[in-house]
Formats: structure tokens, C-alpha cells, sequence
């Protein structure tokens, strides 16, 4: 009977582990599940794709960093002659690298050349592929005075960069956290009437501070905008996002994409893209610089990011309210 009632015990404690047991992987199984589910959702999915394409573009590059060299052209610079040598994506890759547009080409004296030339720019960057601060950031713009260039970044990977002309000495451009306010595809300069500024994205609306197309000299010569390229001005035109206002302008109720301008240039030392030739990290920004940048602004940057999703959601739910309101009536 002891023995009897002993076996009896034995088995009902075994069998209770084994129910907390399976209880447990239950448990643990779901969690999964649902961690799984999350990750490949919104933005987390496509974050996760984003890093995937940085995390091997870095480890291609670091195979082989570009170096580079100086170009004395014997008869001029034309960019007809730089597409001969270089084809057309060569001779773009040189201009950006030497901060000019063809129209400023024709000044130079020689130029700075990398001794490869590959067709995904992000080759060349400054700015650094990934910076894993802005991993929650859906669309920033970073752009570098010390180094004239600009970086996009969405969820915290480099998707586009290009060079920038930004504020002369006696006009400088301002340091700080801006966003995209209003847009305008062609708009007067507030210096100067006869100046169009194509592909126009106001930072601030009452110091008239923004980003454009206009002429790149390969220095900076703005009155404190940030001068680019027409064809990345257009880019950031039709990707960044407005500000979203009250309907008598007087109050903002969403900031638009977040633009960080950081550093100064050094007016009284060569160019930063010349010294290529003997240090080819002469442009280039740190991730550290970034995230120090980032540090200051990062809580804000998403709490306004918050405020403009939630404000979007309403404004989405009113808008199906009232259209199934009228598909009623």
C-alpha cells in the first residue's frame, strides 16, 4: 500500500511539472509569435531592410576605400571632355566631389578625381551609411557646413547625399534644428528679386532660411540658405514633408521632416575636398559627430513625430467618418 501510494505521488508531481512545463513553452511559444509578427511590421520591416542594404554596402566599400588624385586639364574643363574620360555618371560623381554644377566647371583649374568610379554614389559619401540614434526617425536631413554636403537618411539609413553651397562669411547659414515648413516649386528670393529659387523648401519661415536649386561655385557663397543641385532640391521637394497648420496659418499643429545644419567652415583653410589627395577621410563625418548632434535633439524629434501621427490618424478618421456620413445621406 506505501509503495502503491508512493508510485501514485510520484506520477501526479511528474505529471504536474510536465503540465507547467508545456504551460510554460506555451507561453514562451506565443511571445515569440507575436515578437515575430511585430518585427516584420511598419516600420520595423522596412527599417530592417533598409539596415540590411547598409550593412552590406559597408562591409563592400570597406574592401576598397577610393582614393584620390588631382586632374590639371591641358586644354580647360569642359564637362563635354569629362564625359569622354569618365562617361556622363563619372563626370557627375567629380562634379559633387568637387562641389561645382557645369556651369562653375569651366573656372577651375583642375579638379579632385577619385581613381575608381562606381555607380552607387553612396560610395563616395561624407556622411556615414548608418546611424543607428535615428533608427526611430522615419525622414531626416543632416546637413554638414565643415564638410558642404547633405545627407538624407530614412530610419536611420543613408538613402541619398549630394553637395551643398551654403552661407558665405559675411552671410552664414544657422546651426541648429530646423523641419520642412512650406514648399515652392519656383519662389523670389528675399534678397534679391531677380534671384528664382527653383525647388524650394522653407527651414525658417521668418528669417527666410531654405533649401534650393541654385548655383554651386564649389564654396560657400549663399545668402544663408542651402544651395544644391536642381535634381536633389526636387528630390527633397518631392519626398520631405510640410508643416501642417491652423487653418488661419497662425499656429503649427505638425512640424515637418526634421533638418539638423551642424558644423562650420573653416573659411580660412583649403578646401576639405582637397585635402582627398593625401587623406582620403578628409570629408568624411563621423557617426559619433552625428549622434552628438542627434543627442541634443532626439526627444524632441520624436516627440513631434508623435503629435504629427496622431494628428494624422484623427484628421484620417474624421475625413471616413464624414465620407461614409455622405455615402448615407
Amino acid at each position: 500500500m506505501i509503495t502503491d501510494f508512493k508510485y501514485r505521488s510520484l506520477r501526479f508531481a511528474l505529471n504536474y511539472c510536465l503540465i507547467v512545463l508545456l504551460l510554460n513553452c506555451f507561453v514562451w511559444c506565443s511571445g515569440c509569435k507575436k515578437e515575430e509578427k511585430y518585427v516584420m511590421t511598419g516600420e520595423d520591416s522596412l527599417r530592417t531592410k533598409l539596415t540590411a542594404v547598409s550593412d552590406s554596402l559597408e562591409k563592400e566599400f570597406s574592401k576598397r576605400p577610393p582614393a584620390y588624385q588631382i586632374l590639371y586639364p591641358k586644354h580647360g574643363n569642359s564637362y563635354s571632355k569629362l564625359i569622354k574620360k569618365y562617361r556622363q555618371s563619372g563626370a557627375d560623381i567629380i562634379l559633387a566631389l568637387n562641389r561645382i554644377d557645369r556651369k562653375n566647371l569651366k573656372r577651375k583649374d583642375s579638379l579632385v578625381v577619385p581613381d575608381t568610379f562606381v555607380t552607387n554614389w553612396k560610395y563616395y559619401s561624407p556622411l556615414p551609411l548608418k546611424v543607428e540614434v535615428a533608427f526611430q526617425i522615419p525622414k531626416l536631413i543632416m546637413v554638414s557646413q565643415r564638410v558642404q554636403a547633405f545627407g538624407i537618411y530614412q530610419l536611420g539609413n543613408l538613402i541619398l547625399w549630394g553637395p551643398t553651397s551654403t552661407g558665405k562669411q559675411e552671410t552664414p547659414t544657422p546651426n541648429g534644428l530646423f523641419h520642412t515648413n512650406w514648399k515652392a516649386e519656383e519662389t523670389v528670393s528675399t534678397f534679391d528679386d531677380e534671384w528664382i529659387l527653383k525647388w524650394s523648401f522653407n527651414l525658417d519661415n521668418f528669417e527666410g532660411v531654405s533649401l534650393h536649386q541654385y548655383e554651386m561655385p564649389g564654396y560657400p557663397a549663399s545668402h544663408a540658405c542651402v544651395r544644391m543641385y536642381e535634381k536633389d532640391a526636387q528630390w527633397i521637394y518631392n519626398w520631405a514633408d510640410q508643416w501642417i497648420v491652423t487653418a488661419d496659418e497662425e499656429s503649427i499643429l505638425a512640424y515637418g521632416t526634421p533638418v539638423i545644419i551642424f558644423d562650420e567652415y573653416d573659411f580660412e583653410s583649403p578646401r576639405p575636398w582637397r585635402e582627398l589627395v593625401n587623406d582620403p577621410d578628409a570629408t568624411k563625418v563621423s557617426v559619433d559627430e552625428i549622434e552628438d548632434e542627434l543627442d541634443v535633439y532626439i526627444n524632441l524629434i520624436l516627440e513631434r513625430k508623435k503629435k504629427r501621427i496622431e494628428l494624422i490618424a484623427s484628421q484620417d478618421s474624421i475625413k471616413l467618418a464624414m465620407q461614409k456620413q455622405k455615402k448615407r445621406s
